[in-house]
């Protein structure tokens, strides 16, 4: 189990990505933000920025349990259908 700076437990959870149309586990993508060209491309991105799926990572949201504090962490390949970048 993960610890917080304070001691307290790291508790691992996710912060959801609401789309116009679904939610998704929020994802890293390295770099700078770009629109997607095409009103399509915008929609199934959930949002209007292009992502390159083969460079996004899953994000980890761990919180303490004692102080509250929240860490980021981007390890883990995206999953299919977890993101608009799958």
């Amino acid at each position: 189990m993960k610890k917080c700076s304070c001691g307290g437990e790291l508790v691992q959870g996710f912060i959801p990505d609401f789309g116009s149309l679904a939610a998704w586990a929020t994802i890293w993508v390295p770099g700078h933000p770009s629109l997607a060209k095409s009103f399509l491309e915008r929609m199934k991105q959930g949002g209007g920025v292009s992502v390159d799926k083969d460079e996004a990572l899953a994000l980890e949201a761990h919180r303490c349990s004692q102080c509250g504090q929240v860490q980021l962490y981007a390890n883990a390949p995206v999953m299919v259908g977890t993101s608009p970048a799958s």
